[in-house]
């Protein structure tokens, strides 16, 4: 371990996954599949330094890093573990600028961000205005990593094709459900989402949790939130009646004492994914992060038929969430 985390190195690798991740994630017990979305999992959402794949500004002025998680290490020489700011998401995309263009869209207070040039590969970003802080996305089409006998694009594909089987309602429900970030209501746009007549599902419990994906990845959006927490209340309505209501397949979530967000005033919530091994998930965000284990909303131990997560909150920022799927 470095007794000293830099703010950033001389050069990169294209993509942010460690050796160390897919060391730790893709075991010899683990299916190739499963392996590969572990390490996904592990690279899109987080790690402690900001100095991560993608650094293709020659200037050396890298203004929006991959990986979007900055960290600071107290002391010279200290073993404590890093002060985890959370400041964005990356994601693969097979289509960079249309999944940020698509963001920028249907996000209130969202707007295309600038990235310097890269040549070993497409990336695109948007910045979101969450109140004080800024958070941003990035979308990254990688060029110079081996693809394996998984292709990213096959991935995609296969996302894409389950979840428009969910939205359409012949499919109940498919893993990729699983992958998702989860926004307060407020922050989507209704008004266009309604107008535009984008493919969603809708649910009430009673709250309002409306989901879409996001286009060209593996990953969708969940926002939920009440009327009472939407600026315009008649477009939130004209989204309910084009959407119209669905069943929720959230099966079990009937835990009262399911801790909150760690911080309620946060637009994003939530970091939600599947896994292959959710007590190594989520051990790995304690040990890596210094998350903290929080209590679900689902039984637990896991019941035959029941949905099935582990929780672990990011002091200050979102709640990490780990799927059996």
């Amino acid at each position: 371990r470095p007794r000293e985390l830099a703010p950033r190195r001389a050069r990169s690798p294209p993509l942010c996954v460690p050796r160390f991740f897919v060391f730790s994630f893709c075991g010899s017990m683990m299916a190739p599949l499963a392996c590969a979305l572990a390490a996904l999992a592990a690279c899109s959402v987080l790690a402690a330094a900001q100095a991560c794949a993608g650094d293709c500004n020659k200037n050396g002025d890298d203004s929006v890093a991959l990986m979007q998680l900055a960290s600071r290490v107290r002391g010279s020489g200290s073993r404590s573990l890093p002060a985890v700011q959370v400041t964005g998401r990356t994601l693969y995309s097979t289509n960079p600028a249309e999944s940020a263009r698509f963001v920028a869209t249907y996000l209130h207070n969202a707007s295309l961000a600038t990235l310097p040039a890269c040549d070993q590969g497409e990336r695109a970003a948007v910045d979101i205005q969450a109140g004080t802080r800024r958070i941003t996305y990035t979308f990254v089409k990688d060029t110079t990593v081996a693809a394996g006998s998984l292709s990213m694009e096959e991935l995609v594909a296969n996302a894409t094709d389950q979840m428009a089987a969910v939205f359409n309602g012949s499919l109940a429900y498919a893993p990729w459900v699983d992958n998702h970030d989860g926004w307060a209501l407020r922050y989507l746009d209704c008004a266009k989402v309604a107008a535009d007549k984008l493919k969603m599902l809708v649910y009430r419990d009673p709250r309002v949790t409306a989901r879409f994906s996001i286009p060209y990845t593996m990953w969708s959006f969940e926002f939920f939130g009440t009327e009472d927490e939407v600026g315009d209340v008649a477009a939130l309505y004209a989204m309910l009646e084009h959407a119209g209501i669905s069943e929720d397949p959230d099966l079990c979530r009937n835990n009262d004492d399911a801790a909150p967000p760690p911080d309620d005033l946060f637009a994003w919530a939530k970091a939600t994914s599947m896994s292959a091994n959710m007590s190594v998930a989520s051990d790995w965000a304690v040990m890596v992060l210094g998350a903290t284990s929080a209590v679900g909303a689902y039984p637990w131990p896991p019941v035959l038929g029941c949905e099935a997560a582990l929780w672990a909150d990011i002091p200050g920022g979102l709640s990490l969430h780990f799927v059996r799927s």
